[in-house]
Formats: structure tokens, sequence, C-alpha cells
């Protein structure tokens, strides 16, 4: 079966890539992924801050950095060191271009596309490409919590745990029907930012879950979402940003970003928050990340 896998170049994706692309051999897979690019820290919202440390600060400092290296030193692998492992071609989508997303995907003609974090819409013609639809993880329940930061608006609204869903994916905005849902405790002495591996590596194990049946030409079962109950949610604001510190949750925090780059660097120095500019439970990041040249199109010309 040929799987397309639409994503970001960030250390979430990174990290549920790992648990998804050793489900996928014996089948034919690329990935295409946007690099999200710089992150607008003006709002002073405390998720932007964590959105810089995720997109730049950790691919930049960390991910970066191991893909130089002749082996993976730690238990995760870098996006370099995957497609090396795993034979995959990652190839850098043009944010520009919304064309280059369809014309991608119709060079690759998959059967499947999961759609893993991704940051952008699926419309016509690239809905009835592949014949066994569109399957997206979303990071929270539905139909209550469709839309942007659906974690966070969950946590807001008093959640104690987080929820990913895998649904088929629709002309909607998070429409469609829902294959699958896992829950995640929370954890309150860490941030919100340390949940969101884990969360989204839920969603690559549901996916691999649906694999048998996708790959013997199954549509998986789905319960259609009840409309009465969707409250579509924006982008997080500043301000609800800032409330969710006052109920006192941190969106990052320097111990959880250190333990996960134990994780790829296979040391656990405790050097990597201080080296990003985060201050232990602390949400300042400080000054510009400078762009280093083996981003988004270094990993392209990757090829095993």
């Amino acid at each position: 079966m040929r799987i397309m896998v639409c994503t970001e170049r960030d250390v979430v994706t990174c990290t549920a890539l790992n648990r998804l692309l050793p489900g996928l051999a014996g089948h034919t897979v690329m990935v295409a992924f946007l690099d999200p690019g710089p992150v607008d820290l003006s709002s002073g919202s405390p998720l932007r801050a964590s959105d810089r440390v995720e997109r730049e600060v950790f691919p930049q400092r960390v991910l970066d950095p191991l893909d130089r290296l002749p082996a993976p030193p730690g238990a995760l692998l870098s996006f370099g060191h995957l497609l090396r492992r795993y034979g995959v071609p990652f190839h850098a989508l043009d944010r520009a271009d919304a064309g280059d997303l369809h014309r991608t995907a119709a060079a690759f003609a998959p059967d499947v596309i999961l759609s893993l974090r991704f940051g952008r819409l699926f419309r016509e013609p690239t809905l009835s490409l592949p014949p066994l639809g569109i399957l997206n993880t979303h990071s929270g329940a539905l139909p209550a919590y469709p839309g942007l930061s659906a974690h966070a608006h969950a946590l807001l609204d008093g959640a104690t745990g987080l929820t990913c869903t895998l649904h088929r994916v629709d002309a909607g905005i998070d429409t469609g029907p829902v294959v699958a849902e896992r829950r995640l405790p929370f954890d309150r002495t860490r941030s919100i930012l340390w949940h969101l591996p884990a969360l989204y590596t839920l969603g690559a194990e549901m996916f691999l879950e649906a694999l048998p049946g996708l790959a013997a030409g199954r549509l998986p079962a789905a319960r259609p979402q009840e409309r009465a109950a969707r409250r579509y949610r924006s982008e997080l604001s500043a301000e609800q940003a800032l409330e969710l510190e006052r109920l006192g949750f941190r969106f990052v925090a320097g111990r959880d970003v250190d333990e996960l780059a134990a994780r790829f660097t296979g040391t656990a120095t405790g050097g990597t928050s201080a080296a990003c500019g985060i201050r232990t439970f602390d949400r300042a990041v400080p000054g510009p990340v400078p762009r280093t040249s083996a981003g988004a199109g270094a990993l392209e010309g990757h090829r095993p």
C-alpha cells in the first residue's frame, strides 16, 4: 500500500514519526512536510513562546545537529536519521504554493493519506485523490473540540486529561466521522508541551491499528459526529493562554525540554533548555534563533 504522511517539521511530529514509521514497514511511504516558519512573539502569549521552542528552537538546536552525525546517539531519531533508517523519502512542501500539496500527492498516488499535525486544509481535488481517503489526528475530542488549540481549550474548560482523535477528513474542518480516540492523563507537574509528543504518538498508534484493514482495502469503521455538539475553537488567544497560566498550567518548562532532548541525544546534561534560553518553569524564550544550513531544504536533499 502507498501511504503519504503529511506533517510539520517540529519536535512533536518527529517524536510521533519515531512510533509511526517502524510500523509502516512493508508499505511504500513518503513524508511531505511543511517547515513551520518563524513564530511571531509580538502578542506576548505564552503559547507562542512554547510554539517557538517546539518549531524553531528545538529543531535547530537539537534535531539539525543530530542529522549531521553518522549515527543516532539516542533512543529517538532525528528527521534525517528516520529517513535513513527506514528508507522513506521526505519532501519539503512549499508553504507559499498551495498547489504544491496536490501536485506532490498526485505524483505519489497514495492509497491513503495520514495528516499528522499538518497545518494545511485538504481541498478538492486532493480530498478525492486517495481511494481510502484521508485520516487526521486531532488534539481534542470530537465533536466537542473542533478547530485550533483543541487541547488547550479543553484544559481551560477544566479537563483533567487530553484526547487525541483519529477521524476521516471531509470538506469541513474537523467534521469527518470519528474512527477512534485515546485519552492521555494530564500531569499537572509537567508543562503542556511535555504532553504533546505523547498525545500525537497516540494518533500514530491509532493509525497503525487501522492499518491492517486499510491494507486490505477496507475503510475503518467510523461514527458520524453529532453536529449539534460542535463548537468550533479558534486558536487560543493571548488572554486565554495567560488565564491557563493563572490556573497553574505551564506551556513550556526547562526540565521538560531537557528530558525530551535527552531522548534524542542520549545524554541527560540538562543544558538544552539553557542553550534555548529557557529558565526552569519559565515561559520566556528570548532572542532570535538563526536558521541553520541543516534545515528543511537540507533534509529534503537526503535520500537513502
